[in-house]
């Protein structure tokens, strides 16, 4: 009789087992799906430095572009409400950063740069910007 030596959990394979085994490469059945949910988008709240902002006069965008588009969007935000007379903006809010949390005040290209890291390579980026 030939059998195989047992598993680590007890049971043994004989040869002539017909049962397919499942290939774990991440585009095969489903993996690609799994892997699209568990990726990140990071984003990120403008908002004016006002004595007083409101949720009215910012806006999110996506951070995970390249730096100067990320300026470009806070000197767009800035350019389309002159009245509140705002020379700069800051981050009121994030979301999708992993453990990585971005201050109100930290430099836009900062702010791409781990989010372009984050949406690339996923969580463990987030934890490693977050170290000091």
């Amino acid at each position: 009789m030939s059998e195989r030596p047992p598993t680590p959990n007890g049971v043994s394979r004989h040869e002539h087992n017909s049962e397919p085994h499942p290939d774990p490469s991440p585009d095969k059945q489903g993996g690609a799906e799994r892997e699209a949910l568990l990726q990140r988008y990071p984003r990120i709240r403008l908002t004016p430095a006002i004595e007083a902002p409101s949720e009215t006069n910012s806006e999110w965008v996506y951070a995970a572009v390249e730096s100067i588009e990320l300026e470009r969007s806070a000197r767009d935000l800035l350019t389309r409400q002159p009245e509140l007379g705002a020379t700069a903006v800051h981050i009121s809010a994030a979301e999708d950063f992993g453990d990585f949390i971005p201050e109100p005040e930290d430099p836009l290209d900062m702010i791409a740069t781990v989010a372009r890291g984050i949406r690339q390579h996923g969580d463990a980026y987030a934890f490693w910007g977050t170290t000091p």
